[in-house]
C-alpha cells in the first residue's frame, strides 16, 4: 500500500488504532525489552499478541491488511475475561472505515477491466491522452514483423490521482513496455542514469536563501517519451489502439517508453544534450547539477532529479525565458 495514497494511509491509521485499543483492553503483556536490544521506529508493530504475529504496518500489503482486520474482528468476538463482553463501537467504525478507504479507490489492473467499469469513459479518455502524447513524440513506427526479432509486449497502467480530501483529482493512464522481456546485449546495453545529489540541492537552497535567488520547479510531462533509442526494439501494438487493417504490424520504437530498461539513461542523455546546447556547464562533482553565467552576471543553476528540475537564478526574466525554451 503506497504511503502516498491517502485512503490507504487512513486505513493503516485505523489498523494502528485498532491494535492500540486491543492492547489497552487486556492483551497479554509483552516480554520486557532487554537493555542491550536496540529499538527503532521501523521495528514491527505487534498485531494479535495472542498468536505472537508480527507485522510492519508501514510495509503491509492489501491482503495482509484485510487478514489483519479480520483477525482483529474474530479476536474481539472471542470471550476474554479481561475484556468487556460487548465490543466497543469505535472499533467497528474503524474497521469499516479502513476497509472502505482501501476499496473505494481501487484502480483497474487491465485494459479490459478499465473498459468494463462504470467510470470507463474517464479511463478511455486518459488512455487516449497518453496515446496522443506518444504520437506527438513520434515514439514508434508501424513496420512488418521482422523475422527472428525479439518482440516485447506492453501493458496499460491505470491510476487515480487523489486530492488531500481523498476525492479524485484526475484519471491517469500510462503505456508501459514490458522491459523484463528485453535481452541484454540485444535490446539494451547500459542502464545507469545519475540523479542530483541531495547535498547539491541543500547547498543551492542555502545559496538561494543567502543571495535571495528565485527558486522554481518544473516537472516534465511524459519525460521518458523524449529519449532517443540507439537499439532496435520492436513492440506489440497497444491494446485498445490496434490500427484496423494493420493488425499484423508491430511497433518499431524510435524513442524510449516507460518500462524499458534504458529509458532513464536515454532521458538523461537527452536532457544533458539540451542543457549543454543552452550554454549550461555540468559540474564535475555532480553530473546532474548545471551552472550558467553570462557577462551580465546573470547566474542560473539547475538540479536534475529524473524528470524534476529545480531551478535557481538571480534574474526572474531570464528564468522564465529558460522555462519557455525547455517547454
Amino acid at each position: 500500500i503506497s504511503a502516498r495514497n491517502h485512503a490507504s494511509t487512513r486505513a493503516l491509521q485505523a489498523a494502528r488504532q485498532l491494535n492500540n485499543n486491543q492492547q489497552n483492553r487486556g492483551t497479554p503483556t509483552q516480554k520486557p525489552v532487554d537493555s542491550n536490544t536496540r529499538v527503532t521506529r521501523s521495528s514491527p508493530v505487534p498485531v494479535g499478541a495472542e498468536t505472537g504475529a508480527q507485522m510492519d504496518l508501514d510495509n503491509v500489503s492489501l491482503s495482509e491488511f484485510i487478514n489483519m482486520v479480520n483477525n482483529g474482528m474474530s479476536q474481539s468476538n472471542q470471550p476474554n475475561p479481561s475484556m468487556s463482553p460487548d465490543p466497543e463501537p469505535e472499533n467497528e467504525a474503524l474497521i469499516s472505515f479502513g476497509l472502505a478507504a482501501v476499496s473505494s479507490h481501487t484502480d483497474p489492473r487491465t485494459y479490459q477491466e478499465a473498459m468494463s467499469r462504470e467510470d470507463c469513459d474517464e479511463w478511455k479518455r486518459a488512455a487516449e491522452d497518453e496515446m496522443q502524447s506518444i504520437r506527438e513524440a513520434g515514439t514508434y513506427t508501424l513496420v512488418e514483423r521482422p523475422s527472428g526479432a525479439n518482440i516485447i509486449g506492453n501493458k496499460w497502467v491505470f491510476k487515480k490521482k487523489l486530492k488531500a480530501d481523498n476525492s479524485v483529482e484526475r484519471y491517469k493512464a500510462r503505456l508501459v513496455g514490458k522491459g523484463y522481456n528485453q535481452k541484454e546485449g540485444v535490446d539494451y546495453f547500459e542502464t545507469f542514469a545519475p540523479v542530483a545529489k541531495l547535498s547539491s540541492i541543500r547547498a543551492l537552497l542555502a545559496l538561494a536563501t543567502h543571495h535571495d535567488l528565485e527558486i522554481h520547479q518544473m516537472d516534465v510531462k511524459c519525460a521518458f517519451l523524449n529519449g532517443v533509442l540507439e537499439e532496435d526494439i520492436y513492440m506489440e501494438q497497444p491494446q485498445g489502439f490496434i490500427e484496423k487493417g494493420k493488425e499484423h504490424l508491430v511497433c518499431k520504437l524510435n524513442k524510449t517508453l516507460y518500462g524499458l530498461k534504458q529509458s532513464s539513461r536515454q532521458w538523461y542523455a537527452k536532457m544533458d544534450q539540451t542543457l549543454s546546447s543552452l550554454s549550461f556547464r555540468r559540474l564535475e562533482s555532480d553530473n546532474c547539477t548545471y551552472v550558467y553565467q553570462d557577462k551580465h552576471n546573470v547566474v542560473m543553476y539547475i538540479c536534475l532529479f529524473v524528470d524534476d528540475l529545480l531551478m535557481f537564478s538571480n534574474s526572474l526574466i531570464r528564468l522564465n525565458k529558460l522555462k519557455k525554451k525547455l517547454s
